[in-house]
């Protein structure tokens, strides 16, 4: 089984069988089912299962029109579900049970509609509120025909840009915005820098599909376990979702700004997606679905995220000392990198290991500093990736915090001549030694970007 971009309701699932069985039935994960780099995963899982490749797969509902199948759209209508109290009452109607019948044309036998966290529109410079801030710009969304029309319009253009992709385009600022849960979005402080938290544009809602083939080698009662732990996982699919009160806390906490659109810029967005409701209820099937949810929606009260004290609309500022800009290393080699290893005294049986797992191209290192936040590209024979980001803080006229998500605080040593820019990471040589010697990949990374030469100033951020 994959479980795509759904990582806590698949493990959830392959627990839970696990469990229900004592062990006698076990879903394994399967790898190599990339979602951050291929634009068709999700489609390419679906198809996968249906091949009898996978048993199992649980994707997001928003990959189906490009499979023809467009009976789920009103589950991600724009601005529909907004709250996860509409939510939880949408699935735990009778609407999955009619919807899931479809999915046989796929040649898979849909088992469940797996609910999953609110999306919210993020701005890397500047928010997304009313129409008039989308327009002009190009917004990020993940592939599906719902998304691209929504976004559209409300006068941005649309890009459907794998994952890595978006993350390079934000850094660039080639991508404007993006959407995403806001417990992503509490993890990207780079790039959302400008979240507004009460305009959720759709639920990411996800389908688990099982191959017919399985089924049908299971059991009475291995199936018995399979559905047990399937209703299991529904009903716990919301509850296994972070606070999103809380991220919009890490948010503040990093130094970004939250913003709530105001009640004329909420009657302005839903005017000009009303084009898209247009479209969707031509569907009588659609439209039957989306009067349904609308009915259910009238029962729920409105829930919206609040602006913790202390936070607002203001972001980190930017330090003179380190002016905001693009650096951008010379072409560096691998003589390069050795020679960064030999001036921290690596031993070289470990710089030989270091070496081992390097590609021996050439490449560029640039750093972008803006009000607070950074983003580190890496760009090997003209490919271009995202290799560190988060948000830093100017200490004194020498030294740098720098602060990542997945890797926490490390201080710099700085120096900025005219535009010449150059870092050193204040590391402890014997602890280079023996990161170096652990873990080369990530030994080769790191001094690739501080320490394999300088950096100069290719101007103001775009």
């Amino acid at each position: 089984m994959t479980g795509g971009t759904f990582d806590a309701q698949a493990p959830y699932l392959i627990d839970s069988i696990s469990r229900l069985s004592s062990g006698r039935l076990r879903i394994e994960h399967a790898d190599g089912w990339d979602t951050g780099s291929d634009q068709e995963a999700e489609q390419k899982i679906v198809q996968a299962v249906a091949a009898g490749d996978l048993d199992l797969g649980l994707v997001g509902t928003r990959s189906l029109s490009a499979l023809e199948v467009t009976d789920f759209e009103a589950l991600i209508a724009p601005m529909l579900i907004d709250s996860y109290e509409l939510e939880r009452v949408v699935l735990d109607s009778d609407i999955p049970a009619r919807l899931l019948p479809s999915l046989d044309e796929l040649g898979v036998t849909g088992l469940a509609i797996i609910g999953s966290a609110l999306r919210f529109p993020s701005g890397v410079d500047a928010p997304f509120l009313g129409p008039d801030t989308y327009a002009g710009t190009t917004f990020h969304v993940f592939s599906s025909q719902v998304g691209i029309a929504t976004i559209a319009a409300l006068g941005a253009t649309a890009t459907d840009a794998t994952p890595d992709d978006r993350d390079v385009g934000l850094a660039n600022r080639s991508i404007n915005g993006f959407e995403n849960s806001m417990a992503f979005l509490a993890g990207k402080p780079a790039e959302a820098r400008h979240v507004t938290i009460n305009v959720p544009l759709w639920p990411a809602i996800g389908i688990l599909v099982a191959s017919p083939a399985a089924l049908d080698m299971l059991n009475e009662q291995q199936m018995g376990w399979l559905t047990d732990a399937v209703a299991d996982t529904e009903a716990h699919a919301l509850d296994l979702l972070g606070d999103d009160q809380d991220s919009v806390q890490s948010v503040c906490d990093q130094g970004g700004a939250v913003y709530q659109a105001s009640a004329s810029e909420l009657e302005a967005l839903r005017a000009a997606v009303q084009a898209v409701y247009d479209q969707l209820a031509s569907d009588p099937t659609t439209s039957a679905y989306l009067d349904e949810i609308l009915e259910l929606k009238q029962t729920i009260q409105d829930q919206h995220l609040v602006i913790p004290d202390g936070c607002g609309e203001a972001v980190v500022g930017s330090d003179e000392r380190l002016p905001d800009g693009s650096y951008r290393t010379a072409l560096l080699t691998m003589d390069d990198l050795v020679a960064a290893l030999q001036a921290r005294g690596i031993d070289q049986d470990t710089i030989d290991t270091v070496v081992s797992a390097m590609p021996d191209a050439p490449y560029t290192i640039t750093y972008t500093f803006q009000a607070g936040s950074f983003v580190q590209l890496e760009d090997v024979n003209g490919r271009e990736d995202v290799g560190s980001s988060g948000t830093y803080r100017v200490i004194d006229d020498s030294h740098l915090e720098l602060n990542e998500p997945c890797c926490g605080k490390s201080v710099a040593r700085f120096t900025l001549d005219g535009d010449t820019l150059t870092l050193r990471v204040d590391i402890p040589d014997e602890d280079v030694q023996a990161f170096c010697r652990a873990e080369p990949m990530e030994c080769a990374g790191f001094l690739r970007v501080v320490e394999a030469g300088s950096f100069t100033r290719l101007g103001d951020t775009p």
